[in-house]
């Protein structure tokens, strides 16, 4: 089997950005611990909202597995939300495939690919 370095965050506020995720990331210590990062946006409801889910590729199994640990369950403080996150596996495993997959609808900022 494939390891899982790519894991999708479902329930997140609508309002939480790419910024606000990569902040909660650091915060917990993931810091350099993540390549790529992308928060879809919803066009169509708001100009600031998402789709409630996010996907993020580790650097290692042992991150991926640790980030499903410590944010299963978890809450962003100040977005006003009692949604509380779920973490899984994502469809698509890896970096490189991630971003052949979204091709240019992802920037680069740092080393971390996120949009």
């Amino acid at each position: 089997p494939t390891p899982v370095t790519t894991v999708m965050i479902c329930n997140i506020p609508c309002r939480i950005s790419v910024q606000d995720l990569q902040g909660a990331l650091d915060g917990h210590s993931f810091y350099d611990l993540y390549n790529f990062c992308y928060v879809p946006p919803a066009f169509r409801l708001a100009r600031s909202s998402n789709l409630g889910y996010a996907f993020i590729n580790f650097t290692s199994l042992d991150a991926a597995q640790r980030f499903q640990i410590e944010f299963e369950g978890f809450r962003f403080p100040d977005a006003n939300s009692a949604k509380a996150c779920t973490v899984r596996p994502a469809n698509v495993q890896g970096f490189e495939a991630n971003v052949k997959r979204l091709g240019r609808r992802t920037w680069a900022r740092g080393n971390v690919w996120c949009s």
